[in-house]
This record gives structure tokens, C-alpha cells and sequence, in this order.
């Protein structure tokens, strides 16, 4: 090897455009290098996260990424679509964990209440329609039941029906409470008058709650709920009636 003295001077006899150009198809040597080791690279592991209900064995099926495949031949924006066009999933990523894995990362919609027509679907915050699945995941929801007319919403579907939406509106409400108060409740009713009457989870009594004022509602139900029911239990309680402003009217045994 020459000694570092020699390689400047011969940088200086044959001036800086010479040394570029050494420089430039070093560079480039070393980048074809780099991009063989790439090429070579395969998936040997698919990881999955964020995933409570859809289960892992399905959105690997989903994604469709082959074991052994050529790690940077995966399109993983195609990858995503694929997982999305499962309907409990919102919004997926997917990313390369080099040297041999695939990771990916869903957000689900979680069901907060079952849907009762012709067949059962579940239904999310959002008001979108989901379909039966087979989950790990037991679900324990309130039930929505009634007649509601113009409900041809489907599976993928957002409710569109106002009276759907009012009774979405309940259970959400309900939920952002708390979770004792979203648990109490067991059903969602709409009666032929076109009125709400809602069903408690311990003993079913049944609570009239009429149409509107949703918050105020809920809000005296948990608190008529726990100051009083939760002293005397609700083994003796008949009804509830939440439909007159500023009072809960109760009946017991």
C-alpha cells in the first residue's frame, strides 16, 4: 500500500477531478454492495400489534405476506389496504424490522353495543355497522332492539337513522360517565310510541327515558343510581322515569 505522502502527491499530479471520480466509484462500489445485502434479505417473522379482537393468525392471512418473501419486495402500503378491508379495522401500518420481520400495526373499531334486526351486527362509537366475528375477545354489550324504521344500514355501513343515532348517542354518553355507568345498562329499547326505555344489567328494571336531553338524563340516572339505589339495592325497585326535568321519579315494592 502506498504511504498516505504518495497518494497526495499523486492526488496533486493528477488534480481534483481525478480524486472525485476515485471517490465517486468507491462510493458507488460500496452502494451496489449495500443493495445485494438488501436483496438477500427475507421474512422469516410477521408481527402483529394493537390487535384485541381480530386475531393474529387472520391479519397475517389478511396481509398476505409470504414467509420467505424478499423482505424490501413487500409493497407495504398494498399491505395496509388489504388489512383494512377488515371491518373492524380502522387504520393499519405496516413497517420493515430488519434484518427478517414484518410489524403491524392496527387500530381497531371496538363494538359498544349489539344491534338487533333480522340478524345481530355490532355497531361502534362512530355509529359504523360491524359484522358477527369469531374473536378471542368475548363480548358483553347492551342490546339495541325495537322497530326502527328505514334501518337497511349493513355491514361497513355508519347509522344514519336518527333514531339509531339517538340511541348510539345513550350508550356513548353512558360510556364517557363511566364504565359502572355504561355496564349498568343491558338494553336500548325503542316502544312503537317512539319513546326510549332503557334496561338496567342488575334485576331489568326498566328506566323510561323519552326522546332528547340525553346528558342531563344520564347524568341524574348515575347519580339517582348510586346514592340510591346503591344504599338499597334494586331488588325492590319497580321503575324509573328520567322524563321530567330536574326530578327521577322511582317505584318500589
Amino acid at each position: 500500500m502506498k504511504p498516505a505522502r504518495d497518494i497526495v502527491q499523486t492526488a496533486g499530479r493528477w488534480g481534483a477531478p481525478a480524486l472525485l471520480g476515485v471517490l465517486a466509484v468507491a462510493l458507488l462500489g460500496a452502494t451496489l454492495a449495500a443493495g445485494s445485502w438488501k436483496r438477500d434479505l427475507r421474512v422469516v417473522n410477521v408481527r402483529t400489534e394493537g390487535n384485541r379482537i381480530v386475531t393474529a393468525p387472520e391479519i397475517v392471512r389478511l396481509a398476505g405476506v409470504g414467509k420467505n418473501a424478499k423482505l424490501f419486495d413487500v409493497d407495504l402500503y398494498a399491505v395496509a389496504q388489504r388489512l383494512k378491508g377488515n371491518r373492524f379495522i380502522s387504520d393499519a401500518s405496516v413497517s420493515r424490522n430488519v434484518p427478517d420481520g414484518i410489524v403491524i400495526t392496527v387500530v381497531e373499531r371496538t363494538p359498544i353495543v349489539m344491534l338487533l334486526q333480522d340478524q345481530f351486527f355490532y355497531v361502534d362509537a362512530d355509529g359504523v355497522v360491524l359484522p358477527p366475528t369469531k374473536s378471542e375477545q368475548v363480548f358483553d354489550l347492551p342490546v339495541l332492539s325495537g322497530v326502527f324504521p328505514d334501518a337497511g344500514e349493513g355491514a361497513g355501513e355508519r347509522l344514519t337513522s336518527s333514531d339509531m343515532r339517538e340511541a348510539l348517542s345513550i350508550l356513548t354518553v353512558a360510556r364517557a360517565i363511566g364504565d359502572d355507568a355504561y355496564r349498568c345498562l343491558s338494553e336500548v329499547h325503542l316502544q312503537g310510541d317512539g319513546e326510549f326505555v332503557l334496561y338496567t344489567s342488575e334485576y331489568g328494571v326498566p328506566v323510561q327515558f323519552g326522546r332528547g336531553d340525553v346528558i342531563p338524563k344520564m347524568v341524574k340516572f348515575d347519580a339517582f343510581w348510586n346514592a340510591v339505589v346503591g344504599q338499597r339495592g334494586a331488588q325492590d325497585l319497580l321503575s324509573i322515569d328520567l322524563r321530567f326535568e330536574d326530578q327521577v321519579i322511582a317505584r318500589w315494592k
